[in-house]
């Protein structure tokens, strides 16, 4: 009997302890003022001659691109390599051929078949849980130019990753800033299936 009395003196016991709350609020960081938050940075290309730039990784950044000066968007510490496109002889016409027989001139963000992450906050600029998932999606970018290296329309490639926002519909928007939207957007091409949106704008 008393070896009963003594498990349920210490079951009960167990059963009482409280648990110690715990803030896991996660202290503000501290950054230096001199901190850069910026993971791109543009690089002044000039071209001489049609040519094609790929960086370190060999991924194409820009494809049979005309003479001009560019100002590319890149990764940070980002090596560009600019490689004259070779001109062959098509149907008795001179045509210039990129590496790989690409025929489009093309400046791509940040590569060609690459995806830069973006993420954002959805209480921004204030702080919120600064987990910074409310929105985060793989972005895509193609500027096609002209003979004398002006855009003449961009493609936006969006996938979305993950939505951990509070509110149960995020949208997103893009501005073309003096330009009225309606009249440049040629078409929109999404998915139900949560794989990828692409917009594509003339201007």
């Amino acid at each position: 009997m008393k070896i009963k009395v003594i498990i349920l003196f210490l079951l009960v016991s167990v059963s009482c302890i409280k648990t110690p709350i715990t803030n896991d609020y996660v202290s503000p960081l501290v950054v230096p003022e001199s901190f850069d938050w910026k993971t791109t940075e543009s690089k002044p290309v000039t071209i001489q001659h049609t040519s094609t730039i790929i960086n370190q990784y060999g991924d194409t950044v820009a494809a049979s691109i005309p003479p001009g000066d560019y100002s590319l968007i890149v990764g940070k510490n980002t090596t560009l390599t600019i490689i004259k496109d070779t001109v062959v002889q098509a149907g008795g016409a001179i045509a210039a051929n990129a590496p790989g027989g690409a025929v489009k001139d093309v400046v791509y963000f940040p590569s060609k078949g690459g995806y830069a992450t973006v993420m954002f906050e959805d209480l921004f600029p204030s702080k919120g849980d600064m987990d910074v998932n409310d929105a985060v999606f793989d972005l895509n970018m193609e500027f096609h130019v002209d003979n004398q290296a002006r855009v003449r329309s961009f493609q936006i490639n969006i996938i979305p990753r993950a939505c951990g926002s509070f509110y149960r519909e995020i949208a997103l928007a893009a501005s073309l800033i003096g330009l009225n939207s309606a009249t440049y957007v040629r078409e929109i091409i999404h998915s139900s299936s949560f794989s990828s949106l692409s917009v594509t704008k003339i201007i």
